[in-house]
């Protein structure tokens, strides 16, 4: 037996649970209350749902019935106005094959046109449609055509000189204009070109220069570190060199270098500060804005490049 409060196993007659001191008689009840209000709950919920689709049905069948009193009223209005106008119609059922649109009235004049003339009258629009659109496509090339020889003719006749003095002049500045528009494209082209292989040699060259200062440093490598400085390796050691100048602003003899935060020993880590470290073996000093080796500090473990 478990104990419904705590679910733990006890024996059987006992009145207290021996772990959590509860009533064995009185949790069962109130377990037992609860399941029993839980399927109030449900019972209820049930019930109101099958409420609603009672509802429901008994509002759809409402709506038909007032569809069908609309329907009877519209045949019984139809079938007056036919006396009245001497009209004899006939009652057809619907069906379900029959489309909605032929069932907009349940009436069918007896006088109807003969499927041969329906046929002929179908031909004739898809005739009209089609001799519309052969009529405007025919137009359009028509337009395209002219436009085309006249184009030629002009050119033509000022080619040869033969376009009055005004008209001349114009074609003449509109070619030149052309002219001009053609080769400031190829120009732009031209100078595209020119400033990529311009780019590409400068990169070229600042990759040489690069090389160039580490085969005259001696460096077995060169790390940029911030925009003033970068860290120079040469025999496993580090030191700095100025990125302008390329001159040596550190010697390269210490363990590492390292740009993080830090506090000075003695201090917290509330006193941080950020900028340029150096460890010399296993200990690490702060360097000051003129390179010089400065008091012991204690970096802080979010550093840009992890400590060796």
């Amino acid at each position: 037996m478990k104990c419904p409060k705590c679910n733990e196993e006890i024996a059987e007659g006992v009145k207290f649970c021996t772990k959590c001191g509860a009533n064995i008689e009185e949790e069962l009840k109130l377990k037992e209350e609860a399941e029993k209000k839980k399927q109030e709950e449900i019972e209820k919920k049930k019930k109101a749902q099958e409420d609603k689709k009672k509802l429901e049905e008994i509002r759809k069948q409402e709506e038909l019935k007032r569809q069908e009193e609309i329907k009877e009223a519209e045949k019984a209005e139809a079938i007056r106005k036919a006396k009245e106008e001497g009209i004899e119609l006939e009652i057809i059922d619907q069906k379900p094959e029959v489309k909605e649109e032929a069932l907009k009235s349940d009436f069918k004049v007896k006088k109807e046109k003969a499927p041969k003339e329906e046929t002929k009258q179908k031909k004739q629009k898809v005739r009209i449609k089609k001799n519309i659109f052969q009529i405007i496509f025919g137009k359009i090339l028509f337009i395209i055509i002219v436009a085309a020889l006249i184009i030629g003719g002009v050119y033509y006749c000022y080619k040869q000189n033969l376009l009055p003095e005004f008209a001349q002049k114009q074609v003449t500045d509109f070619e030149n204009k052309l002219q001009n528009v053609i080769k400031l494209n190829e120009e732009v082209k031209e100078g595209r070109k020119n400033l990529s292989e311009t780019e590409e040699n400068a990169e070229d060259e600042e990759t040489e220069k690069e090389e160039q200062t580490e085969n005259e440093l001696d460096a077995d490598e060169i790390r940029k570190l911030t925009e003033e400085v970068s860290v120079i390796v040469k025999d496993g050691k580090e030191g700095l060199i100025d990125n302008k100048t390329k001159k040596i602003v550190l010697e390269p003899k210490y363990t590492q270098v390292l740009y993080t935060e830090y506090y000075e020993v003695g201090k917290t880590e509330e006193d941080k500060e950020e900028g340029i470290v150096i460890k010399d073996i296993e200990k690490f000093y702060k360097i000051d804005s003129d390179y010089k080796v400065g008091a012991e500090v204690t970096i802080i473990a979010n550093s840009e490049k992890e400590v060796e």
